[in-house]
């Protein structure tokens, strides 16, 4: 093996610290034998070793989220590889408007029973959003606010964890360098 296969590996062992010691090993084995066949041509395809490295990283911390029951970590995990994937950019701002959605339907729910005055659906031509004085047109829904925003709430959350999941599948399958 020339010199230049050996310092890619050598760089990109270093890189991959993060991993388990026979996951490092496995992967930079086969680089090493993917390297030794192409030679300086294989070297330049590949690119940076870093590069690679934090890739390798990215999918296994995919893989470890994955293998969690948290969906926090796993949006995170999302989330960070979103600085380099759209498809990571479009499932975590998805996933997260879902969460976020089921927070605010379980919150209107809550204020509802607090303060019922100033939380509702009312029909007027020159207001939206939350309101400071006690609206003087009728309340359309009424006490039939809290099973829908429950329900909502409930069906954001249940669809939000899925759209991740799959998402988070997909964006390991997918190859990071298409060459």
């Amino acid at each position: 093996m020339t010199a230049a296969v050996e310092d890619y590996a050598r760089r990109l062992d270093a890189g991959l610290k993060a991993l388990p010691a026979d996951e490092r090993e496995r992967i930079v084995l086969e680089i090493r034998g993917h390297l030794a066949e192409r030679g300086e041509a294989g070297v330049a395809a590949l690119g940076a070793p870093e590069a690679l490295a934090r890739t390798f990283l990215q999918d296994w911390r995919m893989t470890q989220a994955l293998a969690q029951s948290n969906p926090a970590a796993l949006l995170l995990t999302v989330l960070d590889r979103a600085t380099r994937s759209f498809g990571a950019a479009v499932i975590g701002f998805a996933s997260l408007s879902l969460y976020l959605f089921a927070l605010a339907f379980a919150l209107v729910v809550v204020l509802e029973f607090l303060t019922p005055d100033y939380v509702g659906l009312w029909l007027h031509p020159f207001e939206f959003g939350g309101v400071t004085e006690v609206p003087t047109r009728p309340e359309i829904l009424g006490w039939k606010i809290i099973p829908l925003c429950a329900a909502l709430a409930v069906a954001c959350w249940a669809l939000a964890g899925p759209v991740l999941r799959r998402g988070a599948v997909r964006l390991i399958k997918r190859p990071v360098f298409a060459k």
